[in-house]
């Protein structure tokens, strides 16, 4: 039983690597993805975008309730001075601008029913969608940076054992319980560190964001 639990051992280290691996190159393709489209505006465009459509959150929640309300005309007309003057200070180079100034539109009439509410958000849709990416590709990021940190704490954990292993024999201390050739063993051993290495090498080759 004691000559099988170093290849148990091995390729179970092998499955494990393969893992990462194949975690680092997804988390890598997706945030390469994401990276060309966040490029066609800017990370700061795209920043901007997501705090605007969050402050319009905030303001929806504060008004929507007087907005609508009949009898409510002090908040009517401070949601419609509040919603005027933040659109007034949106950069107008801002990615979906034209998607804030049709929701300001909607909201310039006598009365504001929850009908115009509705149609201000699917007007401010665009602008969500931008608002999104930004946040898909912050998770990206955030996936990529996690796989790749683990990728390589693996990678050094099996340079350590090697290191380790390589001690141990130029002392003849290792215990050679099991008829394992070292070719094959050694070979088992070191290819997840082989195989990590190649993948780790490739990233760090890559600059991030």
């Amino acid at each position: 039983m004691s000559g099988t639990v170093p290849d148990a051992t091995a390729t179970e280290a092998e499955t494990s690597a393969a893992a990462l691996v194949a975690e680092l190159d997804a988390a890598d393709a997706e945030f390469e993805r994401l990276r060309e489209r966040v490029e066609e505006y800017g990370v700061d465009a795209l920043d901007r975008v997501a705090g605007a459509c969050e402050q319009v959150d905030r303001l929806f929640e504060q008004y929507e309730d007087r907005a609508t309300d009949y009898d409510d005309f002090e908040g009517y007309v401070e949601f419609q001075e509040t919603f005027v003057d933040f659109v007034a200070g949106l950069p107008e180079d801002l990615p979906a601008h034209d998607a804030f100034e049709a929701a300001d539109e909607t909201f310039q009439r006598s009365r504001l029913k929850e009908k115009h509410f509705a149609q201000a958000r699917e007007q401010l849709q665009p602008a969500r969608d931008l608002a999104a990416l930004y946040e898909d590709w912050q998770a990206a990021r955030e996936r990529y940076g996690d796989a790749r940190y683990a990728v390589v704490r693996r990678l050094e954990t099996v340079e350590e054992r090697i290191a380790d292993l390589e001690q141990t024999l130029t002392y003849g201390e290792a215990a050679l319980d099991a008829p394992v050739g070292p070719s094959r063993s050694w070979t088992r051993v070191a290819h997840p560190a082989a195989c990590w290495s190649t993948s780790v090498t490739r990233q760090r080759a890559r600059s991030r964001w």
